[in-house]
């Protein structure tokens, strides 16, 4: 994933790609992520909530796509895809 190209003709770069940017909230039994749009509504799609209880730390991998979060209940740590799927417990 590259995220800045450089321009030929001047000294700075720009987005090289379109994805919009977004917020990933945990909600102790869910997942939802929110569009940054810049348009002040607010958009949260609901991209994981298996079997989640008390989600206590959230983080994203770029490179991978991957979120990985902490459920307090089950005492693991989680990872999946950032579109829900592929999920595996990473740390017990």
């Amino acid at each position: 994933m590259s995220s800045f190209q450089k321009r030929q003709t001047v000294t700075c770069c720009r987005v090289s790609d379109i994805t919009r940017p977004y917020l990933l909230i945990g909600n102790n039994n869910n997942i939802l992520k929110e569009i940054l749009d810049g348009s002040g509504s607010i958009t949260a799609t609901n991209i994981y909530n298996a079997d989640m209880r008390t989600v206590v730390a959230l983080d994203f991998d770029a490179q991978s796509d991957r979120i990985f979060w902490s459920d307090a209940s089950t005492n693991k740590i989680y990872s999946a895809f950032s579109n829900g799927t592929d999920t595996k417990v990473v740390r017990t």
